[in-house]
Parts: C-alpha cells; structure tokens; sequence
C-alpha cells in the first residue's frame, strides 16, 4: 500500500488565500488532449444532513469527527474504504510516535488516545525502537469502529467523494458515489479530510502545484515473515542508526533541527546495502531506504516503510497504478525470482501476447513446455526444484503463487497474484518453493529446464513456518501434497543432499 507519512511535506498546495497546506495538486485536464462527455442531469437523493460533515478518516478526519461530536455537533464520517483509520489501517503505518525518547514532551490529546485505547483493546503493542506503541492495523479497525459508535458519529463507508454542493461561494454539503449509486449529505460545516484537498479543489479554492520532481516519493508498505528477532536486535544495537544517518549522498535529503542528530532512529538502510552486495536483492533496488516498526517475537518485522518511488503524483491515478504495480514488484525481490510483464500487440485482428523467448534476461534453457490445466480451488505444492528452474505463464484464469526461498541468508516468502489481465511470466530458481492456488479454472504455460523427478522435494502448503497467508478454506489436493511432510522436514532433506545439488549452492537449514 502506498503512504506518504514519512519524508516531510514537499508536493503540498496551498490555499492562495490563506495559505493552509492541503496536499498535492490535481493535474488539470489541459495537460493532455481528452474526448469529453455530457453527463445527462439527475436527481441526486440527500441520505444525511448534519451539523459537520467529516470526508476521509484518517487520523486527521477520525480526530475532526470526534471532536465535532464531543462538542456537541451531530457528525457524519465519510470513507471511501470500508474501514476507518486512513494509514493506520488502509496503509499499515501503525505508529503515532516513533520519534517518543526519554525527553520527549508528550502533547496529549486524540493521538494519545488513540494508543492508550488500543493497548486497552490488546490492539497495540510496545515498539522495539522508541517508548512508542506499535498500532495493530486490523485491530485499530474495531478501536475506530468503537470510538465512532460511542461518540454519536454516524458511520459512512464505502462512499467515495465525487463532489461539493455549492451555494455561492459556501460548501454547504457532498456527492458520493457507491454501490448504492450517487448520494448527497447536506451539512452546515464540510471539514476536507481527503490529504489531497479534493473537498477545496473542486468547490474551486486557489491552488498551486509543486514540481512533479520535488514531490514526496510514494511508500510502498509491507511486513516482513520469519526474522531472527535476537540477531535482527543485536546487529541493531551494534551499528544503531540515528536521525543524522537520514541524510547523505547516498541517503535521503532531509533537514533536522540538530537535537534529533544524536537519537536512535529506527532507519534500515545498510542491512539491505549489504545484501545487495552479496547478491541477496536485485542491485537495481536502488529505492530502499526507510523505517522499520516494531520487531516481535514470532520473527515479524512490522510496518516497513523502506521502498520509495520517485516521480509519483499521488492525484494522478495512471501514476498512482504504475506505482502501485512497481512497488509490489520491489517489495517481491526475492532473489532470483522475475517477474517481467509479457505485452499484448494488438491490431483489428485480435491480439499477440509474447510469453517466453530466450533472449531474454529472465529466460532460461527450457526443455519440457507442458500446458497445465487447474479446476477452481485446487492447490498444487508446496515443491521444489534442487537444481532446475521453472517458468510458468498465466494463459487463463486467475492463481496465486506462494513462494517460499529455502535458501542460506534468505528465506522470504511472498503470495502473488498472476491473470492474464496484467499478463506475465514468472521464472522460479532452484531452492524456491512454489505453491499455486487456482482461484478460477486455470491454463498455464509451463516450461522446465530439465526434467529430473528426484529433482523435487515438497512439504504441505498449510505449515505455519512457510509464512505464507494462504486464503481461508479447503483446497482440492494431490495425495502427494496432502501426505507431504512439514516445512522443517523439508529443509532437512535439502540439507541432507547438498553434496549431490552443488549446483543449487546456498541451500540450507537456516
């Protein structure tokens, strides 16, 4: 998920008038040439009036709304998603005060009760790095969901702004658009919770736009499964970061007011530049730099916030797509692992969709293509290759791949989702395990550079220990993968061959 939390407030408008800051700018249909259409008028039916009417819930909005209602308003929450709680929920940013040390001046107020009702709740936890707590992202959606309930605030999810209802110059209340169609809420204060301004820009507030190339990079959010928490801790506490550590040459560039100089900052940047260096990530992930959260005791590492993607116009939804969609592919890097896109050439006839040539970086010395056809709900593996190297193609349908590195040093785990709607390949190394869920009848592509069975060693793709969030349910499976063993007992035979699969060097227990 992408998230602009942390980085400082360069890409910002500002009202003319009054110059508040309101998030980044919309780009105006003049920079390219559209066809346009005529909506025909409609009635709009008004579902909600109210004394405030709060748009976005992040923890701005969710803060507007409780305290309209404290004061004696009535008050209406408007959200886009069906949760409350913006990027503490939505996005997975799930610490209020990661900068909290010992001589921190605590300023109180909604934010402090928004941790101490979550650790109340058992949805917070304390974080490693900071007198701070860690927010549970899926709790924090029920601390909300009571929070609003109690205050009298009247709950509206699934509704996407649209539009202000003007009467002059004054916004005097909302469209929205959801399943239920075009709705409108009357109120006699709008409050603007978007964080991009939308409410203002389209009621026609002045505003300005900063340069596409000093806006704030975008953050792609995502945990991290199966960290030695003793090592993770102690190669922290014998290189600690701190916040001058954020600026550099090969860092960001940021400004500090130098008191924060000398403070432990939980920023990552040279565990990843040494993994680079010993080939362990791609040496083109040249966008991870950033913050971790809280470190617990099952080996997760929380909300990292380290992937960050210049050149990002968070109004833009082409570039919000693109970004999207190459922050997830980052974050995948497990090594070895490619994942190319395969583009479709189309004319009046139909389409072409290229899925395999050899000259390709990602491609391999296939020997064996099969086509593989899955029922609905089927899942094949957890397997592995000792030696040998996969490629698989989406051809129909939609799956989704578990892959678990079994690898020395490694041992990442991911679940992806692959259709011919976004069309590409997937190439798997040796020493990946591979899991595939049919979510739809499936036709894949498959191509092998051998075909050794005593190649292939599997486990059940149910063990918790492979960290992969399979969706819930009972899938349809081969005798062979509903007897298999567990993740453990896999890595035990690997290691027992090592000598016979050199070629697959790295394998390991760890």
């Amino acid at each position: 998920m992408l998230c602009g939390a942390h980085g400082g407030v360069p890409g910002t408008r500002r009202c003319a008038s009054r110059g508040a800051a309101y998030g980044t700018y919309h780009p105006g249909v003049g920079t390219r040439a559209i066809r346009t259409i005529t909506e025909p008028a409609r009635e709009v039916p008004v579902v909600a009036e109210a004394d405030v009417v709060v748009v976005g819930s992040g923890p701005g909005g969710l803060s507007a709304a409780l305290a309209a209602a404290r004061a004696g308003a009535e008050g209406v929450l408007v959200e886009r998603f069906g949760c409350f709680g913006g990027n503490i929920t939505a996005v997975g940013v799930e610490g209020f005060a990661w900068y909290r040390h010992e001589q921190t001046v605590e300023a109180g107020g909604l934010a402090a009760e928004f941790e101490a009702r979550a650790a109340a709740m058992g949805a917070a936890v304390p974080e490693s790095q900071s007198q701070s707590y860690e927010l549970d992202s899926e709790g924090f959606k029920v601390v909300a969901d009571r929070l609003v309930e109690e205050a009298g605030v009247r709950p509206m999810l699934h509704r996407a702004f649209a539009a202000p209802i003007l009467e002059g110059d004054a916004v005097t209340g909302i469209v929205v658009e959801s399943k239920a169609g075009r709705e409108a809420i009357a109120a006699r204060v709008v409050i603007d919770a978007t964080g991009d301004a939308d409410v203002a820009h389209r009621a026609g507030a002045p505003t300005r736009r900063t340069p596409r190339e000093e806006m704030m990079a975008a953050s792609v959010m995502f945990h991290l499964a199966g960290v030695d928490k003793r090592r993770f801790l102690e190669g922290v506490a014998a290189d600690p970061q701190t916040y001058a550590d954020w600026s550099g040459p090969d860092a960001w560039s940021i400004e500090t007011s130098g008191k924060e100089d000398g403070l432990f900052s939980p920023f990552l940047k040279k565990p990843f530049d040494r993994a680079i260096a010993d080939g362990l990530l791609p040496a083109d992930l040249t966008t991870i730099a950033g913050t971790w959260g809280a470190m617990h005791d099952s080996g997760e590492l929380t909300y990292l916030n380290v992937l960050h993607l210049d050149a990002c116009d968070g109004t833009d939804p082409d570039d919000l797509t693109r970004t999207e969609m190459e922050g997830r592919r980052q974050a995948l890097a497990i090594p070895g692992v490619a994942l190319p896109p395969l583009a479709a050439n189309r004319d009046p006839r139909g389409h072409l969709t290229e899925v395999f040539r050899a000259s390709w970086p990602e491609a391999l010395a296939v020997r064996r293509w099969a086509l593989l056809r899955g029922e609905a709900g089927s899942l094949r593996g957890m397997r592995l290759r000792l030696r040998g190297e996969t490629w698989i193609a989406p051809l129909a349908g939609r799956l989704l791949l578990g892959l678990r590195d079994c690898r020395a040093r490694s041992g990442g785990a991911a679940l992806l989702e692959l259709s011919p709607a976004e069309p590409a390949g997937l190439r798997i190394p040796p020493g990946v395990a591979l899991g595939c869920l049919h979510l739809e009848p499936c036709l894949l592509l498959l191509g092998r550079d051998g075909e050794d069975p005593a190649d292939e060693l599997g486990c059940r793709h149910d063990d918790p220990a492979l960290g992969i969030a399979w969706p819930d349910g009972k899938p349809r499976l081969a005798a062979r993968d509903r007897d298999a063993g567990g993740f453990a007992a896999l890595l035990g035979a690997v290691a027992e061959r090592l000598d016979e699969v050199r070629g697959a060097a790295g394998l390991s227990r760890a």
